[in-house]
């Protein structure tokens, strides 16, 4: 089946309403991916001319995605087409694209320690700033059982390696100043305390 797509424009809007609502009748009682109260909050500031798509075939709007920086994508088809449908490949493959064009989130430093039997025991995602030389930790984190036994460690070491790869010449990670394991942590793979960031709170009596 032949299809097209375009870039989202403020005339477009009205359609991609009917759109959603059109699926919510369809889908009842079933919960629906995206009702027309979530586009009136979410089109201001989300530059949707350039992160929102539309797909067309013979029978009219087909499908949409949404992308939301740096990875977030909200997508739908319309209630008659499946998702293993071609249309849905290209939805998928342009919501690719537009997440590597964002420049922010690089697939190659989320890291997971996998065990033996298939547990995600710790993971961690690294950001790599190419212009100042500076990779970041967030989030890191460890499963309970699966603490004090050095995979925590693991998932950073291999952070250090894959930055440096990337050309990072330093490496940086923030915690919460009561959260001492995560301090001893990161001092045992080799970070040193720089700086502190401080919140101040108020009690409103």
């Amino acid at each position: 089946m032949a299809f097209s797509a375009h870039q989202f424009a403020r005339d477009d809007l009205p359609r991609l309403n009917a759109f959603i609502s059109a699926n919510a009748v369809a889908r009842a009682p079933v919960p629906v991916y995206l009702m027309t109260s979530d586009v009136a909050w979410r089109m201001p500031g989300s530059g949707p001319k350039q992160n929102l798509r539309l797909w067309e075939d013979a029978a009219g709007l087909a499908g949409f995605v949404w992308f939301e920086p740096t990875t977030g994508v909200e997508f739908d088809l319309r209630h008659d087409l499946p998702f293993d449908h071609p249309i849905a490949a290209d939805m998928l493959a342009w919501s690719e694209t537009r997440r590597r064009a964002s420049g922010v989130y690089d697939a190659e430093l989320d890291i997971v320690l996998e065990t033996g039997d298939g547990t995600f025991a710790a993971y961690c995602i690294c950001w790599a700033d190419s212009i100042a030389g500076v990779g970041s930790y967030e989030p890191v984190g460890t499963r309970p059982e699966w603490r004090g036994k050095g995979v925590g460690r693991e998932v950073i070491y291999e952070g250090f390696r894959r930055l440096k790869a990337k050309g990072m010449r330093v490496a940086r990670v923030a915690t919460a100043g009561f959260n001492t394991p995560a301090q001893a942590l990161y001092e045992s793979c080799g970070f040193v305390r720089v700086g502190t960031c401080r919140t101040y709170l108020k009690r409103l009596a």
